[in-house]
């Protein structure tokens, strides 16, 4: 026997034993009634739940724990539905700044009330010199600036992006009609606006566009966006566009038609500010032009005339 086919039966009994240890393994028993879907799926829930509970101890603890108190405790102290409806049209109108929810705007309009005071107490007693009234005045000035300020906050946030909204809006609609005209759906044109613009109006159609992705009604989704804006000009452009889809009209067309009437309406409200402005400026020239003017030309007749 030659040294090669000593060689090959080696390999060749190698390969059998290791065949045979093969098919002799033993096997787990298979189970004709388990559920292979469902371990997989909950494998699949431990791994996803492990990740977020990693992400969520990632997270600052103020957003961890902090907020979660705050809000719990603004829902408890806030059982008001009508002042809630309030706290949150106006938190839609500010486009619901640093993720604000009702309950924990009224858990911080607490804590600004209840620091007022506090800060109202300490100048009392520096400024009062065993006066209470004037301690109790300080602490009553306190609660109210307190109280006052997120809500003038709010509301002054809620204005500047309401005058975005106006003064974007006209760019927006042109900008919407081109594509249109262009070819483009709906969608498709509301996606190019909002790559383009990424202004207070531009974030609320990428919303309506999610919104539209997750499978609720374009009519919805565009209505919400008149309903959050709280703007008259975007829910009469929302409008526009739902009863075009649904009469089967031009878009374009009424598209260009409106994008006209906006900027007319724009002109109206410049012109309109530009005839309010003489009287805006009448007070701060009574009170202050006028008394200078009497100085300069008055003072030198008064100085001779007491001279003499």
């Amino acid at each position: 026997m030659t040294p090669f086919t000593l060689l090959l039966s080696a390999i060749s009994s190698i390969g059998a034993i290791g065949l045979a240890l093969t098919l002799l393994r033993e096997r787990p028993e298979t189970n004709p009634n388990t559920d292979v879907l469902g371990e997989r799926l909950q494998r699949f829930d431990k791994r996803f739940v492990d990740e977020l509970a990693e992400a969520e101890l990632a997270a600052p603890i103020a957003q961890r724990v902090l907020r979660p108190a705050l809000e719990k405790l603004g829902r408890r102290l806030s059982r008001d539905s009508a002042a809630s409806s309030r706290t949150h049209k106006a938190l839609a109108a500010a486009g619901f700044p640093g993720g604000l929810t009702v309950g924990a705007f009224n858990a911080f309009v607490i804590i600004t009330v209840i620091s007022g005071a506090g800060v109202g107490y300490g100048l009392g007693l520096l400024l009062s010199g065993g006066d209470h009234q004037v301690l109790v005045l300080s602490v009553i000035v306190g609660l109210l600036v307190g109280f006052m300020g997120p809500r003038l906050w709010l509301s002054r946030k809620g204005k500047r992006r309401t005058q975005e909204i106006q003064w974007a809006l006209p760019s927006i609609c042109d900008l919407l009609t081109v594509s249109v005209e262009a070819g483009l759906g709906i969608d498709s044109a509301t996606q190019r606006v909002c790559e383009r613009y990424h202004n207070a109006l531009g974030q609320e159609l990428e919303m309506a566009l999610r919104s539209i992705q997750l499978g609720v009604p374009r009519s919805e989704a565009f209505t919400a966006v008149g309903v959050r804006c709280g703007v008259d000009d975007v829910a009469a452009f929302i409008r526009a566009i739902n009863q075009s889809q649904d009469m089967g009209t031009e878009l374009g067309r009424v598209l260009r038609i409106f994008a006209e009437e906006l900027r007319r309406r724009r002109r109206e409200r410049a012109e309109q500010r530009g005839q309010q402005a003489a009287l805006k400026m009448l007070f701060p020239m009574i009170g202050c032009i006028f008394p200078t003017l009497f100085v300069v030309l008055l003072g030198p007749a008064i100085l001779s005339l007491t001279s003499h």
